[in-house]
């Protein structure tokens, strides 16, 4: 192929070439010398080898999927009885999903009260007297779940409501890219109108590819809500029994 250089002879009969053949020659002569003689001692007997590329991809790929836990996530399941000391009026904790819930509106009201109806405790008011019909909000939980891919567990909470077009409970799985791999919102068993207060509970046994479990309460259109005494468990299968995590 015509690369437009001229052709200035053999690359050996060149300068260029002459002192590479010689510096290949003296490499060639230290090369026979260290064989007869042995490699040469490492500077540093004592320190340990350089990882392999293999290794050091391993590594990366390991910290990849161990997730970073920054604000508003959570480390463990936190403050699931809203029992704990507000911040302005905000359950520590938790959050409006803004960022995490596709759609979500932040217009609804957040706000930790003494529980309604003589209970103990306090509990969380959750509503949005003006919102549309197709509007809906969410107050949610997030942290790392690694360790339960693989497993059953079992998300529980208690809520009453007051004139609400629809509501409940919702979990959800993400994978290390925050792909969702598993979700459920009640759909087929919402909560509807009044009620009075009742536990619900939704049951998962999360895919291989969990990293991030998500969990809260849904409320679509207007109405009130109160939600308290939540609980996250994972099946025991040598005791037979849930375990709150």
């Amino acid at each position: 192929m015509d690369t437009g250089k001229q052709s200035k002879g053999p690359w050996w009969q060149t300068v260029p070439g002459i002192l590479t053949a010689t510096g290949g020659i003296i490499t060639a002569v230290t090369g026979l010398i260290l064989a007869m003689h042995g490699s040469s001692p490492s500077l540093n007997p004592g320190s340990a080898p350089s990882p392999s590329a293999e290794s050091s991809a391993h590594k990366q790929n390991e910290r990849h999927l161990v997730p970073v836990v920054t604000p508003p996530a959570v480390t463990r399941p936190y403050n699931l009885g809203f029992d704990l000391p507000t911040v302005a009026s905000q359950p520590p904790g938790w959050f409006n999903s803004d960022g995490f819930v596709g759609g979500v509106s932040t217009a609804y009201e957040i706000r930790v009260i003494p529980r309604p109806d003589g209970g103990n405790g306090a509990c969380v008011l959750f509503q949005n007297n003006a919102a549309s019909k197709d509007e809906f909000g969410s107050l949610m939980q997030r942290f790392p779940a690694l360790y339960l891919a693989n497993k059953t567990i079992r998300l529980e909470g208690e809520v009453k409501t007051k004139d609400v077009g629809q509501a409940g409970l919702w979990l959800r799985a993400d994978d290390d890219d925050g792909k969702m791999v598993f979700f459920d919102n009640m759909q087929n068993r919402a909560i509807h109108g009044t009620t009075s207060w009742t536990k619900y509970t939704i049951d998962a046994t999360l895919p291989s590819q969990t990293v991030w479990l998500n969990y809260g309460i849904l409320l679509v259109g207007s109405g009130t809500m109160w939600a308290d005494n939540f609980r996250l468990m994972v099946w025991n299968m040598e005791k037979g029994e849930w375990t709150d995590l």
